[in-house]
């Protein structure tokens, strides 16, 4: 804190946050995690870099390619489970 000594800390704070803007949670929590193992807390610009270095987790597509004959299956099984819910109603 002794760098800091004499300047007005809200305006450090504003200077940071005005940074920041237009980063995600996930790269501001990279860049706090990187940071957190240095030998010294970063400045305001290698932290931005700690920042945008995240790379956000790849969401894994599942895709399940039906046949025409398990999709008419299914299309039977939902007219009876339709049907067979119409008729307890009716009970």
């Amino acid at each position: 804190m002794a760098k800091w000594k004499g300047i007005d800390m809200q305006s450090v704070y504003q200077d940071w946050a005005e940074s920041m803007q237009g980063l995600s949670l996930g790269a501001i929590n990279h860049g706090i995690e990187i940071s957190n193992g240095g030998e010294h807390p970063p400045s305001k610009g290698e932290f931005i870099r700690n920042c945008k270095d995240y790379k956000p987790a790849q969401l894994l597509k599942i895709e399940s390619k039906l046949s025409p004959e398990q999709r008419e299956a299914n299309k039977k099984r939902i007219a009876d489970i339709a049907a067979s819910l119409h008729r307890s109603k009716q009970a």
